[in-house]
């Protein structure tokens, strides 16, 4: 008698083959923004390396010097799609590439670095709807010094609309640094969640044949805290 196999044939092209080939940060462990390039480093458990002549100031890159990378630039930096395009092939027809925490946000609680991905043009423009209304944003007077997402910046990662998962009325409620998301991931939602920071599409193997990223030392970090003081 003939048997067939019931084994689910993953592609390494399809959503699913992109969640199970690249090891990335899962959404309780991805840090959106912060003010210390150590602090974010540490948080991610990457290294992070210096970006050819871009002064660090600016914008610096983590990463396992493998196949996974996170740019993170400072939310007065205006190249940034143009720095992100050196670490990808290409970006999609009709892609965004943007501040995950709105410039606005990110500004409201002086953070000074955020993190970049890229996402479809709809969806981008439906959050950025969004992020323009003058939310209820809560003032802290112990900011934490990084911060992870929330559960809208976590849906809006994986390509559903604000209100896809919640009412106008939490939504209105604003961003709160102390967030962090509920859910996890399916493979099929990594998959999602690994295209949005460029993973497929990744340039980083000869950037770092290229010499351009250098890793960022410690004392490098404390002088840049020391310029700017």
């Amino acid at each position: 008698m003939l048997k067939l196999s019931v084994e689910k044939i993953i592609t390494n092209d399809s959503l699913r083959g992109l969640g199970q080939n690249f090891n990335g940060k899962n959404p309780q462990e991805t840090a959106i923004a912060g003010n210390d390039i150590f602090e974010i480093k540490q948080a991610m458990n990457l290294t992070a390396y210096k970006i050819g002549k871009i002064n660090i100031n600016n914008a610096f890159l983590l990463s396992d010097k493998k196949d996974i990378f996170y740019l993170y630039v400072n939310a007065k930096y205006r190249n940034y799609r143009k720095l992100f395009l050196r670490f990808i092939n290409e970006i999609p027809t009709n892609y965004h590439v943007d501040h995950i925490l709105a410039r606005t946000q990110a500004s409201h609680y002086n953070y000074k670095y955020v993190l970049i991905c890229m996402l479809p043009k709809i969806i981008n423009i439906k959050h950025g709807r969004i992020e323009k209304i003058k939310m209820s944003l809560e003032n802290l007077n112990n900011l934490p010094s990084i911060c992870f997402m929330d559960d809208r910046i976590y849906n809006k990662i994986l390509l559903r609309s604000p209100t896809a998962r919640q009412n106008f009325e939490q939504i209105k409620s604003g961003f709160f640094p102390t967030s962090s998301p509920k859910y996890g991931l399916t493979l099929k939602q990594k998959g999602i969640w690994n295209s949005s920071f460029g993973f497929y599409k990744s340039k980083i193997n000869a950037l770092f044949e290229s010499g351009i990223l250098k890793k960022i030392e410690l004392n490098v970090i404390t002088n840049l805290h020391n310029d700017c003081d």
